[in-house]
């Protein structure tokens, strides 16, 4: 589904925003590239690529959308994340991954195994 901002100039009003739910009478085609409805002008907006993050270190922030060589572009940037969140998230991880093993056989457990299966094989 397409991004749409509402714009005045090369100002961002609204966004995302969506102009079938503002004017349900309206029919849009399905390859509408923005326009004016009604004295409302609504531009189709481009979204960067998300950036890679580290989840225990970054986040993600969005910015609002720009006109840039004649396309609206919302840039999504990497961003630090505070001491007291990455504290939570590592906590966080270390305790799933807690979980986790008890999931799975050690390696210890792994090498009794083989010793049993190789002795009934015998």
């Amino acid at each position: 589904m397409p991004n749409y901002a509402k714009v005045d100039g090369e100002t961002v009003i609204e966004f995302p925003s969506y102009p079938h739910a503002d004017f349900p009478q309206t029919s849009f085609g399905e390859d509408w590239q923005g326009g004016t409805v009604d004295g409302v002008t609504y531009v189709m907006v481009e979204i960067e690529n998300t950036p890679a993050t580290d989840y225990l270190t970054q986040d993600t922030e969005t910015q609002t959308p720009t006109l840039i060589d004649g396309k609206w572009i919302q840039k999504i940037k990497a961003k630090a994340i505070s001491a007291e969140e990455k504290a939570k998230r590592k906590a966080d991880k270390a305790e799933r991954d807690a979980e986790q093993e008890d999931n799975f056989l050690s390696k210890a457990e792994i090498k009794q195994l083989r010793k049993l299966l190789k002795a009934q094989a015998v």
